[in-house]
């Protein structure tokens, strides 16, 4: 009877090893490509269309919706959008309303020093003015218009927003809005105060951030 010689299986063992590990290595190498983008996105979305601001944003539309307020179309469809100012309500009692409720929201203003950062927005005449903008409920136009930012109204985080958005050409309201409205916020991260007693008046810091949204409006 024939003995059976042993195979050295030493050299296959060593070769599928190496084509093992060079296969997870890959794997792990496309994770790491491709996941850490994905979490630094979320980490700069997450602040967009959080719950406190789409709420704020729908009592918004409700002065926008009101007869008080008269939207000027005219205006949207030449500079594609216009800004919403409380001034602008032909109610005097709801224009107060409304300015406390910018105030209470947190909407962001132009060119405020103030510590409060939106205490200036509820004025009117020259002062800075609510990041309240209505547009046509397609925002292609919009978006280029935010994109080229030819007179520095937009702030680069308020790009970035408006260039995640759909531009809703296909999708339709299903109430036939042909409007809609885009809102930043300036939040507080801590809403340490800045003056004793004032309740709207937080001190900045490093912790304060932007949080935005959108929803349509049938005017």
């Amino acid at each position: 009877m024939k003995k059976i010689k042993s195979l050295n299986n030493k050299g296959f063992v060593l070769v599928e090893t190496m084509i093992v590990a060079v296969a997870v290595a890959a794997i792990f190498a496309i994770i790491f490509k491709h996941f850490y983008p994905l979490m630094g996105e979320y980490t700069r979305r997450e602040d967009y269309d959080d719950i406190d601001s789409k709420y704020g944003t729908y009592w918004i539309k409700r002065f926008i919706q009101h007869n008080s307020y008269k939207l000027d179309k005219d205006t949207i469809d030449s500079n594609k959008y216009v800004e919403f100012k409380c001034g602008d309500i032909n109610d005097l009692e709801k224009q107060k309303m409304c300015r406390q409720l910018l105030v209470s929201l947190e909407v962001n203003c132009d060119k405020v020093d103030t510590k409060n950062k939106i205490e200036k927005c509820s004025l009117g005449g020259d002062s800075p003015q609510p990041h309240i903008f209505i547009t046509a409920y397609n925002l292609t136009d919009f978006k280029s218009i935010v994109k080229e930012n030819r007179n520095n109204k937009f702030s680069s985080a308020l790009q970035e927003y408006v260039h995640y958005l759909p531009t809703y050409e296909k999708a339709l309201s299903l109430n036939q809005a042909k409007y809609r409205i885009i809102i930043e916020y300036y939040r507080h991260r801590f809403d340490t105060p800045d003056v004793e007693g004032d309740a709207n008046s937080y001190i900045v810091d490093e912790e304060d951030y932007n949080s935005y949204a959108t929803i349509e409006v049938k005017k």
